[in-house]
Protein backbone atom coordinates (compact mmCIF):
# COMPACT_ATOMS: atom_id res chain seq x y z
CA UNK A 1 0.00 0.00 0.00
CA UNK A 2 2.89 2.34 0.73
CA UNK A 3 6.36 1.86 -0.76
CA UNK A 4 9.40 4.13 -0.64
CA UNK A 5 12.15 4.07 -3.26
CA UNK A 6 15.18 6.12 -4.28
CA UNK A 7 14.51 9.78 -4.92
CA UNK A 8 16.46 12.01 -7.28
CA UNK A 9 17.43 15.32 -5.77
CA UNK A 10 18.93 17.14 -2.85
CA UNK A 11 19.98 16.54 -0.21
CA UNK A 12 20.55 12.84 -0.99
CA UNK A 13 19.42 10.26 -3.49
CA UNK A 14 17.62 8.30 -0.76
CA UNK A 15 14.20 8.75 0.84
CA UNK A 16 14.68 10.16 4.30
CA UNK A 17 12.78 11.49 7.31
CA UNK A 18 9.46 9.96 6.20
CA UNK A 19 6.86 9.89 8.99
CA UNK A 20 3.75 7.71 8.93
CA UNK A 21 1.52 8.22 11.96
CA UNK A 22 -1.98 7.40 13.25
CA UNK A 23 -3.20 5.27 10.33
CA UNK A 24 -5.20 2.04 10.62
CA UNK A 25 -4.60 -0.67 8.00
CA UNK A 26 -7.05 -3.58 7.56
CA UNK A 27 -5.46 -5.86 4.96
CA UNK A 28 -8.59 -8.06 4.67
CA UNK A 29 -6.69 -11.34 4.36
CA UNK A 30 -9.90 -13.39 4.19
CA UNK A 31 -10.72 -11.93 0.77
CA UNK A 32 -7.17 -11.06 -0.22
CA UNK A 33 -5.14 -14.19 0.52
CA UNK A 34 -1.97 -12.98 -1.27
CA UNK A 35 -1.82 -9.39 -0.05
CA UNK A 36 1.21 -7.21 -0.67
CA UNK A 37 3.09 -5.61 2.18
CA UNK A 38 1.28 -2.75 3.86
CA UNK A 39 4.50 -0.72 4.05
CA UNK A 40 7.85 -1.35 2.41
CA UNK A 41 10.97 0.76 2.93
CA UNK A 42 13.88 0.31 0.52
CA UNK A 43 17.20 2.10 1.10
CA UNK A 44 15.55 4.53 3.53
CA UNK A 45 17.01 6.89 6.13
CA UNK A 46 15.33 7.79 9.45
CA UNK A 47 11.99 6.32 8.41
CA UNK A 48 9.42 6.52 11.28
CA UNK A 49 6.22 4.51 11.74
CA UNK A 50 4.29 5.53 14.85
CA UNK A 51 0.89 4.75 16.43
CA UNK A 52 -0.38 2.78 13.43
CA UNK A 53 -2.55 -0.33 13.55
CA UNK A 54 -2.32 -3.31 11.20
CA UNK A 55 -4.85 -6.17 11.16
CA UNK A 56 -5.74 -9.16 8.96
CA UNK A 57 -2.46 -9.29 7.05
CA UNK A 58 -0.80 -12.02 5.00
CA UNK A 59 2.94 -12.46 4.49
CA UNK A 60 5.21 -9.63 5.67
CA UNK A 61 3.16 -6.71 6.93
CA UNK A 62 5.95 -4.11 7.26
CA UNK A 63 9.39 -4.66 5.75
CA UNK A 64 12.54 -2.54 5.60
CA UNK A 65 15.51 -3.63 3.52
CA UNK A 66 18.41 -2.38 1.44
CA UNK A 67 21.40 -3.60 -0.50
CA UNK A 68 24.95 -2.23 -0.63
CA UNK A 69 23.50 1.24 0.05
CA UNK A 70 21.61 0.10 3.17
CA UNK A 71 18.57 1.26 5.13
CA UNK A 72 19.59 3.09 8.28
CA UNK A 73 17.80 4.01 11.51
CA UNK A 74 14.16 3.12 10.78
CA UNK A 75 11.98 3.70 13.85
CA UNK A 76 8.86 1.78 14.87
CA UNK A 77 7.12 3.29 17.90
CA UNK A 78 3.85 2.29 19.63
CA UNK A 79 2.36 0.36 16.71
CA UNK A 80 -0.09 -2.54 16.92
CA UNK A 81 -0.20 -5.69 14.79
CA UNK A 82 -2.87 -8.39 15.17
CA UNK A 83 -4.67 -11.22 13.38
CA UNK A 84 -1.99 -11.97 10.80
CA UNK A 85 -2.08 -15.21 8.85
CA UNK A 86 -0.96 -18.01 11.21
CA UNK A 87 0.92 -19.81 8.41
CA UNK A 88 2.92 -16.94 6.87
CA UNK A 89 2.08 -13.61 8.51
CA UNK A 90 4.94 -11.55 10.02
CA UNK A 91 4.42 -8.21 11.73
CA UNK A 92 7.80 -6.46 11.29
CA UNK A 93 10.72 -7.58 9.11
CA UNK A 94 14.15 -5.94 9.36
CA UNK A 95 15.77 -7.57 6.35
CA UNK A 96 19.21 -7.56 4.72
CA UNK A 97 20.91 -4.19 4.46
CA UNK A 98 19.02 -2.71 7.44
CA UNK A 99 20.94 -1.30 10.40
CA UNK A 100 20.53 0.67 13.63
CA UNK A 101 16.75 0.30 13.93
CA UNK A 102 14.81 1.45 16.98
CA UNK A 103 11.67 -0.50 18.00
CA UNK A 104 9.88 0.83 21.06
CA UNK A 105 6.51 -0.09 22.59
CA UNK A 106 5.17 -2.16 19.68
CA UNK A 107 2.40 -4.71 20.33
CA UNK A 108 2.81 -7.54 17.80
CA UNK A 109 0.28 -10.34 18.19
CA UNK A 110 -1.30 -13.40 16.54
CA UNK A 111 0.50 -14.31 13.33
CA UNK A 112 3.16 -16.81 12.24
CA UNK A 113 6.05 -14.74 13.57
CA UNK A 114 5.98 -11.40 15.35
CA UNK A 115 9.32 -9.74 14.55
CA UNK A 116 11.96 -11.08 12.15
CA UNK A 117 15.51 -9.67 12.05
CA UNK A 118 17.59 -11.03 9.19
CA UNK A 119 20.26 -8.65 7.95
CA UNK A 120 23.23 -11.04 7.50
CA UNK A 121 25.73 -9.10 9.59
CA UNK A 122 25.90 -6.62 12.44
CA UNK A 123 22.42 -5.08 12.59
CA UNK A 124 22.86 -3.20 15.88
CA UNK A 125 19.09 -2.99 16.28
CA UNK A 126 17.63 -1.75 19.59
CA UNK A 127 14.33 -3.23 20.77
CA UNK A 128 12.84 -1.65 23.90
CA UNK A 129 9.65 -2.67 25.72
CA UNK A 130 8.06 -4.50 22.78
CA UNK A 131 5.46 -7.27 23.23
CA UNK A 132 5.10 -10.32 20.97
CA UNK A 133 2.37 -12.85 21.71
CA UNK A 134 0.14 -15.53 20.18
CA UNK A 135 2.46 -16.50 17.31
CA UNK A 136 2.58 -19.96 15.79
CA UNK A 137 6.32 -20.22 15.13
CA UNK A 138 7.99 -17.62 17.36
CA UNK A 139 7.51 -14.22 18.91
CA UNK A 140 10.90 -13.00 17.62
CA UNK A 141 13.17 -14.75 15.09
CA UNK A 142 16.72 -13.42 14.66
CA UNK A 143 18.58 -14.97 11.73
CA UNK A 144 22.32 -14.33 11.22
CA UNK A 145 22.04 -10.84 12.65
CA UNK A 146 24.59 -9.65 15.19
CA UNK A 147 24.95 -6.95 17.82
CA UNK A 148 21.23 -6.55 18.59
CA UNK A 149 19.98 -5.49 22.02
CA UNK A 150 16.62 -6.31 23.61
CA UNK A 151 15.64 -4.36 26.71
CA UNK A 152 12.47 -4.97 28.70
CA UNK A 153 11.08 -7.17 25.92
CA UNK A 154 8.08 -9.44 26.58
CA UNK A 155 7.52 -12.52 24.44
CA UNK A 156 4.79 -14.62 26.00
CA UNK A 157 1.90 -16.95 25.24
CA UNK A 158 3.29 -17.87 21.84
CA UNK A 159 2.35 -21.28 20.49
CA UNK A 160 5.95 -21.65 19.37
CA UNK A 161 9.17 -20.28 20.88
CA UNK A 162 9.45 -16.93 22.59
CA UNK A 163 12.74 -15.79 20.97
CA UNK A 164 14.96 -17.69 18.51
CA UNK A 165 18.59 -16.79 17.74
CA UNK A 166 19.67 -18.66 14.61
CA UNK A 167 23.35 -18.38 13.63
CA UNK A 168 23.80 -15.08 15.50
CA UNK A 169 26.64 -13.42 17.40
CA UNK A 170 26.66 -10.91 20.24
CA UNK A 171 22.94 -10.46 20.91
CA UNK A 172 21.84 -9.40 24.40
CA UNK A 173 18.48 -9.66 26.17
CA UNK A 174 18.26 -7.54 29.33
CA UNK A 175 15.25 -7.69 31.65
CA UNK A 176 11.70 -8.45 30.51
CA UNK A 177 9.80 -11.72 30.24
CA UNK A 178 9.99 -14.76 27.98
CA UNK A 179 7.17 -16.74 29.56
CA UNK A 180 4.30 -19.14 28.89
CA UNK A 181 5.53 -20.07 25.44
CA UNK A 182 4.56 -23.32 23.73
CA UNK A 183 1.16 -22.06 24.80
CA UNK A 184 -1.93 -24.29 24.91
CA UNK A 185 -5.15 -22.31 24.39
CA UNK A 186 -7.52 -24.28 26.58
CA UNK A 187 -10.24 -21.58 26.50
CA UNK A 188 -10.05 -20.53 22.83
CA UNK A 189 -8.56 -17.24 23.97
CA UNK A 190 -6.92 -16.55 20.61
CA UNK A 191 -9.69 -17.88 18.38
CA UNK A 192 -8.02 -20.98 16.94
CA UNK A 193 -10.15 -23.44 18.88
CA UNK A 194 -10.20 -24.79 22.43
CA UNK A 195 -7.12 -26.86 23.24
CA UNK A 196 -5.15 -25.44 20.33
CA UNK A 197 -1.37 -25.92 20.67
CA UNK A 198 -1.46 -29.17 22.60
CA UNK A 199 0.99 -30.88 20.23
CA UNK A 200 3.51 -28.01 20.16
CA UNK A 201 6.97 -28.53 21.62
CA UNK A 202 8.80 -25.22 21.99
CA UNK A 203 10.89 -23.28 24.49
CA UNK A 204 11.15 -19.85 25.98
CA UNK A 205 14.42 -19.04 24.20
CA UNK A 206 16.36 -20.96 21.56
CA UNK A 207 19.97 -20.35 20.49
CA UNK A 208 20.71 -22.63 17.53
CA UNK A 209 23.08 -23.23 14.62
CA UNK A 210 26.32 -22.03 16.24
CA UNK A 211 25.01 -18.82 17.77
CA UNK A 212 27.82 -17.35 19.86
CA UNK A 213 27.84 -14.80 22.66
CA UNK A 214 24.08 -14.73 23.29
CA UNK A 215 23.66 -13.00 26.67
CA UNK A 216 20.62 -13.01 28.94
CA UNK A 217 21.11 -10.32 31.58
CA UNK A 218 19.43 -9.06 34.71
CA UNK A 219 15.99 -10.00 35.99
CA UNK A 220 14.84 -11.72 32.81
CA UNK A 221 12.02 -14.12 33.71
CA UNK A 222 12.04 -17.29 31.61
CA UNK A 223 9.02 -19.49 32.25
CA UNK A 224 8.39 -22.60 30.12
CA UNK A 225 4.74 -23.47 30.42
CA UNK A 226 4.39 -27.20 29.76
CA UNK A 227 6.28 -30.18 31.10
CA UNK A 228 8.24 -31.04 27.94
CA UNK A 229 9.59 -27.52 27.33
CA UNK A 230 12.73 -25.62 28.42
CA UNK A 231 13.44 -22.10 29.51
CA UNK A 232 16.59 -21.80 27.38
CA UNK A 233 17.46 -24.40 24.74
CA UNK A 234 20.85 -24.25 23.02
CA UNK A 235 22.02 -26.47 20.16
CA UNK A 236 24.94 -26.50 17.74
CA UNK A 237 28.59 -27.40 18.25
CA UNK A 238 29.78 -23.79 18.69
CA UNK A 239 26.66 -22.33 20.31
CA UNK A 240 27.53 -20.41 23.48
CA UNK A 241 25.00 -18.72 25.75
CA UNK A 242 25.63 -16.60 28.86
CA UNK A 243 22.84 -16.68 31.41
CA UNK A 244 23.32 -13.83 33.92
CA UNK A 245 20.75 -13.48 36.66
CA UNK A 246 17.76 -15.12 34.92
CA UNK A 247 14.80 -16.25 36.99
CA UNK A 248 13.06 -19.52 36.11
CA UNK A 249 9.65 -20.74 37.20
CA UNK A 250 6.84 -22.95 35.93
CA UNK A 251 6.45 -26.53 34.84
CA UNK A 252 9.44 -27.03 32.55
CA UNK A 253 11.35 -30.30 32.56
CA UNK A 254 14.50 -28.26 33.11
CA UNK A 255 15.44 -24.61 33.16
CA UNK A 256 18.01 -25.13 30.40
CA UNK A 257 18.96 -27.80 27.89
CA UNK A 258 21.84 -28.24 25.44
CA UNK A 259 22.53 -30.52 22.50
CA UNK A 260 25.20 -31.03 19.86
CA UNK A 261 28.00 -29.58 21.97
CA UNK A 262 26.30 -26.27 22.79
CA UNK A 263 27.16 -24.55 26.07
CA UNK A 264 25.08 -22.48 28.50
CA UNK A 265 27.16 -20.68 31.13
CA UNK A 266 25.17 -19.55 34.13
CA UNK A 267 26.25 -17.04 36.76
CA UNK A 268 25.03 -14.04 38.71
CA UNK A 269 26.73 -10.65 38.28
CA UNK A 270 28.68 -10.96 41.55
CA UNK A 271 29.75 -14.58 41.03
CA UNK A 272 33.17 -15.80 40.10
CA UNK A 273 32.85 -16.64 36.40
CA UNK A 274 34.25 -19.95 35.22
CA UNK A 275 34.09 -20.93 31.55
CA UNK A 276 36.12 -24.07 30.75
CA UNK A 277 36.82 -24.51 27.04
CA UNK A 278 34.80 -21.48 25.99
CA UNK A 279 34.89 -19.16 22.99
CA UNK A 280 33.89 -15.50 22.92
CA UNK A 281 33.65 -13.72 19.57
CA UNK A 282 33.18 -10.23 20.98
CA UNK A 283 34.30 -8.29 24.04
CA UNK A 284 34.20 -9.80 27.54
CA UNK A 285 33.93 -7.41 30.51
CA UNK A 286 34.39 -8.36 34.16
CA UNK A 287 32.80 -5.86 36.49
CA UNK A 288 33.05 -5.08 40.21
CA UNK A 289 32.93 -8.01 42.60
CA UNK A 290 33.59 -10.75 40.04
CA UNK A 291 36.59 -12.98 39.38
CA UNK A 292 37.06 -14.52 35.96
CA UNK A 293 38.46 -18.05 36.06
CA UNK A 294 39.31 -19.35 32.63
CA UNK A 295 40.68 -22.55 31.15
CA UNK A 296 41.34 -22.80 27.42
CA UNK A 297 39.41 -19.62 26.66
CA UNK A 298 39.69 -18.26 23.13
CA UNK A 299 38.95 -14.54 22.84
CA UNK A 300 38.45 -13.05 19.38
CA UNK A 301 37.71 -9.61 20.82
CA UNK A 302 38.94 -7.75 23.91
CA UNK A 303 39.06 -8.70 27.59
CA UNK A 304 38.80 -5.75 29.97
CA UNK A 305 39.44 -6.11 33.70
CA UNK A 306 38.76 -2.99 35.75
CA UNK A 307 40.51 -1.84 38.92
CA UNK A 308 40.67 -4.32 41.76
CA UNK A 309 39.32 -7.32 39.81
CA UNK A 310 41.10 -10.57 39.03
CA UNK A 311 41.43 -12.61 35.86
CA UNK A 312 43.11 -16.02 35.95
CA UNK A 313 43.97 -17.47 32.55
CA UNK A 314 45.11 -21.03 32.03
CA UNK A 315 46.01 -22.26 28.54
CA UNK A 316 44.09 -19.38 26.99
CA UNK A 317 44.68 -17.52 23.74
CA UNK A 318 43.81 -14.03 22.53
CA UNK A 319 43.47 -12.96 18.91
CA UNK A 320 43.08 -9.33 19.94
CA UNK A 321 44.01 -7.36 23.09
CA UNK A 322 44.02 -8.06 26.81
CA UNK A 323 43.37 -4.72 28.53
CA UNK A 324 44.34 -4.24 32.17
CA UNK A 325 42.98 -0.85 33.22
CA UNK A 326 44.84 0.85 36.06
CA UNK A 327 42.26 1.83 38.63
CA UNK A 328 44.76 3.86 40.70
CA UNK A 329 45.66 3.54 44.37
CA UNK A 330 45.13 0.26 46.17
CA UNK A 331 42.58 -0.79 43.54
CA UNK A 332 45.02 -0.68 40.66
CA UNK A 333 44.76 -3.67 38.32
CA UNK A 334 47.72 -5.86 37.54
CA UNK A 335 48.20 -8.72 35.14
CA UNK A 336 49.77 -11.39 37.32
CA UNK A 337 51.51 -14.36 35.68
CA UNK A 338 52.47 -17.19 38.04
CA UNK A 339 54.45 -19.17 35.47
CA UNK A 340 56.29 -18.39 32.24
CA UNK A 341 55.11 -16.07 29.52
CA UNK A 342 55.89 -16.81 25.88
CA UNK A 343 55.60 -14.13 23.21
CA UNK A 344 55.60 -15.18 19.57
CA UNK A 345 55.88 -11.53 18.53
CA UNK A 346 57.03 -8.32 20.20
CA UNK A 347 56.86 -7.51 23.90
CA UNK A 348 55.96 -3.82 24.08
CA UNK A 349 56.14 -2.27 27.53
CA UNK A 350 55.21 1.28 26.71
CA UNK A 351 57.37 4.44 26.78
CA UNK A 352 56.90 7.31 29.23
CA UNK A 353 58.54 10.49 27.90
CA UNK A 354 59.38 12.74 30.87
CA UNK A 355 59.87 16.50 30.46
CA UNK A 356 63.35 17.45 31.59
CA UNK A 357 63.41 19.70 34.67
CA UNK A 358 65.52 20.29 37.77
CA UNK A 359 63.20 17.89 39.64
CA UNK A 360 61.47 15.10 37.73
CA UNK A 361 58.74 12.93 39.29
CA UNK A 362 58.75 9.53 37.61
CA UNK A 363 55.35 7.78 37.67
CA UNK A 364 56.16 4.12 38.30
CA UNK A 365 52.81 2.96 36.80
CA UNK A 366 53.05 5.07 33.63
CA UNK A 367 55.14 2.67 31.53
CA UNK A 368 57.87 0.05 31.43
CA UNK A 369 60.47 2.44 29.95
CA UNK A 370 60.97 6.07 31.04
CA UNK A 371 62.99 8.54 28.99
CA UNK A 372 64.07 12.17 29.33
CA UNK A 373 66.33 14.37 27.17
CA UNK A 374 68.45 17.08 28.77
CA UNK A 375 68.40 20.68 27.63
CA UNK A 376 70.89 23.51 27.90
CA UNK A 377 68.19 25.68 29.49
CA UNK A 378 68.05 23.50 32.63
CA UNK A 379 70.99 22.39 34.73
CA UNK A 380 71.51 19.12 36.56
CA UNK A 381 68.42 17.18 37.66
CA UNK A 382 67.05 14.89 40.37
CA UNK A 383 64.64 12.07 39.50
CA UNK A 384 62.24 10.94 42.26
CA UNK A 385 60.01 7.86 41.90
CA UNK A 386 56.32 8.34 42.70
CA UNK A 387 56.40 5.21 44.90
CA UNK A 388 58.53 2.20 45.74
CA UNK A 389 56.65 0.18 43.12
CA UNK A 390 55.49 -3.44 43.29
CA UNK A 391 57.84 -6.18 44.44
CA UNK A 392 59.56 -7.62 41.38
CA UNK A 393 58.71 -4.65 39.15
CA UNK A 394 61.38 -3.89 36.53
CA UNK A 395 61.96 -0.37 35.25
CA UNK A 396 64.16 0.97 32.46
CA UNK A 397 65.32 4.62 32.52
CA UNK A 398 66.94 6.25 29.49
CA UNK A 399 68.77 9.59 29.84
CA UNK A 400 69.68 11.30 26.56
CA UNK A 401 72.01 14.32 26.63
CA UNK A 402 71.46 16.86 23.87
CA UNK A 403 74.22 18.22 21.64
CA UNK A 404 74.88 21.20 23.93
CA UNK A 405 74.76 19.80 27.46
CA UNK A 406 75.97 16.89 29.54
CA UNK A 407 74.06 16.85 32.82
CA UNK A 408 74.55 15.04 36.11
CA UNK A 409 71.47 13.09 37.24
CA UNK A 410 70.79 12.24 40.87
CA UNK A 411 68.31 9.47 41.73
CA UNK A 412 66.40 10.54 44.83
CA UNK A 413 63.19 9.40 46.54
CA UNK A 414 62.42 5.66 46.35
CA UNK A 415 65.66 4.90 44.45
CA UNK A 416 68.75 2.97 45.57
CA UNK A 417 71.20 3.83 42.74
CA UNK A 418 74.84 2.99 42.17
CA UNK A 419 75.77 6.66 42.55
CA UNK A 420 74.94 9.65 40.36
CA UNK A 421 74.94 9.55 36.58
CA UNK A 422 77.39 11.95 34.93
CA UNK A 423 76.30 12.71 31.40
CA UNK A 424 78.33 13.27 28.26
CA UNK A 425 77.32 15.78 25.59
CA UNK A 426 75.46 14.05 22.78
CA UNK A 427 75.52 10.62 24.49
CA UNK A 428 72.79 8.46 26.04
CA UNK A 429 72.73 6.22 29.13
CA UNK A 430 70.40 3.32 29.94
CA UNK A 431 69.74 2.06 33.50
CA UNK A 432 67.71 -0.87 34.88
CA UNK A 433 66.04 -0.85 38.33
CA UNK A 434 64.20 -3.61 40.20
CA UNK A 435 61.75 -2.98 43.06
CA UNK A 436 61.48 -4.89 46.33
CA UNK A 437 58.16 -3.16 47.04
CA UNK A 438 59.83 -0.34 49.00
CA UNK A 439 62.62 0.96 46.75
CA UNK A 440 63.95 0.58 43.21
CA UNK A 441 67.49 -0.88 43.21
CA UNK A 442 69.83 -0.26 40.30
CA UNK A 443 70.99 -3.51 38.73
CA UNK A 444 72.66 -2.26 35.57
CA UNK A 445 73.74 0.85 33.65
CA UNK A 446 75.32 1.44 30.26
CA UNK A 447 76.75 4.86 29.33
CA UNK A 448 78.20 6.51 26.27
CA UNK A 449 75.57 5.17 23.88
Amino acid sequence: MISTRDTIGAPTTFPHDHIIEDISFDLNRANNPISARAIEGYRVRNHKLQRCKFTNFNNECVRVFGDTQFSIQPRFIDNQFDQGDPTNGVGIVLDSGTFDSWLDGNDVGRAWRGIVISNGGYGNHKLVSNWTWGHMDSGVYVFQSHGNQFSGHTSESNFGDGIVFDGCNDNAVTGGRVSDNSFVDTDNKFGYGAGFGTANVASGVKAINDSVGIKFNGTLIVNPLAAQKYGILASGASTLVYQIGCTFSGQGTADTSTSGGAQIRTFTPSDDISFPTAMVSGNLAVGPGATLLEERLTIDGNVKVKGGQTINLENSSFDSTLHVVNGGGSGASLLSVDSGVKFAGQLVGGLDTMTYASVIVLSVTAAFVHKTTTTSLVGDATINASSGGTAGQVMYIVIANDAASGRTITFGTNFKPNGTLVGTIGKTASLIFVSDGTNFYETSRVTGL
